[in-house]
């Protein structure tokens, strides 16, 4: 299941312009948008770095998974495209918990919240942070870390 989030998120990634197509659509049209597309690149980029970092996951390189990360990170997604990234994080996050990387997540989370900006973002992978500690146990480092998140919303 939570693959089939990443390949969505990966999907939105690409996405990002008119290439859905009607079936009333003609072929010839259809093919005129997907040529006159234009792709931000670094939504290219960033569904190859996400591609990396999971085959990495996979086999437990976390280290690697951290240093492909970093690299996404350094795609400098902004604007709309934050939110996607804060997404992508919360599912790779995810995986980690599941395989007790809790130390990587964290890092990741920290990574990404140095590099992100926009409240709502910041907001969701606080939250996210708190769960990661919950999981391990930490509850009093869990409530600190929702309350920051909550003093975002105020």
């Amino acid at each position: 299941m939570k693959r089939l989030f990443l390949s969505l998120v990966a999907i939105s990634l690409l996405a990002a312009g008119p290439l859905a197509t009607t079936p009333q659509d003609k072929a010839g049209v259809e093919r005129e948008r997907i040529q006159t597309t234009q792709v931000d690149p670094r939504l290219q980029a960033a569904f190859v770095q996400q591609e990396i970092i999971l085959a990495y996951l996979d086999q437990e390189d976390y280290d690697l998974v951290l240093e492909e990360y970093g690299k996404l990170l350094d795609l400098g997604l902004s604007g709309e495209h934050e939110a996607l990234l804060a997404r992508g994080t919360w599912a790779v996050v995810n995986l980690l918990k599941d395989k007790g990387a809790f130390e990587v997540a964290h890092q990741i989370i920290d990574d990404t919240l140095s590099r992100t900006t926009q409240r709502a973002n910041r907001y969701s992978l606080l939250i996210l942070k708190g769960k990661i500690y919950k999981t391990q146990g930490l509850i009093e480092e869990a409530v600190t870390t929702w309350q920051l998140a909550k003093k975002l919303e105020e």
